[in-house]
């Protein structure tokens, strides 16, 4: 199933403070401060994630033998030293340290490195497989109780090994950065689309192949129930807001219990020809230390409800994510008419 997906759009543009709210357990830095940025493709109007030495670390929500990721990666340039090297994947066990990662080698190669630390090289393509000034997409899948690791590049694969030394059994997080060399050398590069897979479940439980990750934006009221948008005006406005706005907010009291809001969404683009799932984000706390419950439902074909988890939240904000990976109303695959005319329950459920 897919567990995790994101397009980086929905922070604003800047410091990426923001997706530490219940997202990443560590977040890029830049001396700057910018590290959320514009396409540097001057195509798409997609935000991008600038890794500069610092990671962003992604926690699994539940640790896994057997896990899968895909993004997509630009290289302003390729590394001059062997030191210097971009590193889309590091797999970590829950006290942070590596089980293997994969670096960006100066020609363009790749090569897998396995155990603590920077590692032992275990194999490498020798021949280049990514270039500057282009987006290449990556994803593998990596099992470390068997030993088995691939990965491909523009859905090729470039990479296929059994009998791989891991030494533990379960990945607990996931980090893409960059080596920074004793003179302070490291070889910035930009990542989108990044989305985290597992084999649990019954859909996406192995190769996504080439994916994109959209942000839907709200951008109608369907029916507010008992909720109100703070200051005043339409909700879906208010879940518009990029950067949220700690001031701007839709309110629910107790009173709202079973008396949920809807609101539609934009358009998927026109050439968005399969949809592999939705992931919702709600940003979200309760003001009071009492009960304070949230559930989230994507309403799909015929008016039909899937329900994410009700779940308790905290007094503290917090981007809360449920993934449907079928429209609720037909039991299949979402289609680009089913993603279109869907809808967003947020309920107040205690």
């Amino acid at each position: 199933m897919i567990e995790h997906a994101d397009s980086f759009d929905v922070y604003g543009t800047g410091s990426a403070s923001f997706m530490l709210d219940g997202l990443y357990a560590q977040v890029p830095g830049h001396f700057s401060g910018d590290v959320i940025r514009d396409d540097p493709d001057g195509l798409s109007s997609q935000s991008v994630l600038l890794i500069s030495g610092n990671p962003l670390r992604y926690p699994l929500r539940t640790p896994q033998d057997v896990i899968g990721s895909c993004l997509r990666m630009w290289l302003t340039t390729l590394p001059t030293t062997a030191d210097a090297q971009p590193v889309p994947f590091v797999w970590s066990t829950i006290d942070n340290v590596n089980i293997a990662r994969l670096v960006v080698q100066t020609n363009g190669a790749m090569a897998l490195y396995v155990g603590t630390g920077d590692g032992v090289l275990h194999h490498t393509t020798s021949t280049p497989v990514v270039s500057p000034e282009s987006w290449w997409h990556l994803e593998y899948k990596i099992d470390t109780t068997t030993g088995t690791f691939e990965l491909r590049v523009e859905g090729e694969v470039v990479m296929d090994l059994a009998a791989v030394p891991f030494a533990v059994g379960d990945v607990f997080q996931i980090s893409n950065t960059g080596e920074e060399s004793n003179t302070g050398a490291k070889t910035d590069w930009y990542m989108k689309d990044f989305v985290v897979w597992n084999t649990t479940g019954t859909d996406n439980t192995d190769f996504l192949g080439l994916v994109r990750v959209e942000n839907l934006r709200p951008d109608a009221d369907d029916t507010d129930g008992a909720w109100t948008a703070v200051p005043t005006g339409d909700l879906y406005a208010v879940l518009d807001n990029n950067p949220p706005s700690d001031g701007a907010y839709v309110s629910a009291e107790v009173a709202a219990v079973g008396s949920p809001m809807r609101v539609a969404m934009d358009n998927l683009p026109d050439d968005v020809s399969a949809v592999k799932g939705l992931v919702s984000y709600v940003r979200a706390r309760k003001t009071s230390g009492g009960v304070g419950d949230l559930q989230v439902s994507m309403i799909g074909t015929g008016g039909t409800a899937g329900a994410g988890a009700d779940r308790p939240i905290t007094a503290g904000y917090v981007y809360w994510r449920d993934t449907f990976e079928r429209d609720p109303g037909t039991g299949v695959a979402w289609t680009r008419s089913g993603v279109n005319n869907a809808l967003v329950k947020i309920d107040r459920t205690a």
